[in-house]
């Protein structure tokens, strides 16, 4: 399995969210069987995504996605404050 970790600094938490919703069928399609978003608890604006693919040419075309076309839109730029270049986790043991 490989993740695929978005760190990402927004302007609003709930826009940011809306938006990354509006993705879901797009993740499910380009194949993320799952993800979770966590944000700090001392900064609520720091936010980070794991997305689970069972491939790492998903992970990659979807990261490749993500930096190309999602990042580059007038909403994701008016919802990200900063982002970090995404970077692909390989699972090496889940208990």
């Amino acid at each position: 399995m490989t993740t695929l970790r978005i760190e990402n600094t927004v302007t609003d938490f709930d826009r940011w969210k809306a938006a990354f919703d509006a993705y879901a069928d797009v993740r499910t399609r380009m194949g993320a069987h799952r993800w979770r978003v966590t944000r700090q608890l001392d900064d609520q604006l720091h936010v980070w995504v794991d997305l689970d693919f069972h491939s790492t040419g998903d992970a990659q075309a979807f990261a490749d996605f993500l930096v190309n076309k999602v990042w580059t839109t007038p909403r994701s730029q008016t919802v990200l404050a900063a982002h970090h270049m995404p970077v692909l986790l390989e699972l090496i043991e889940s208990r």
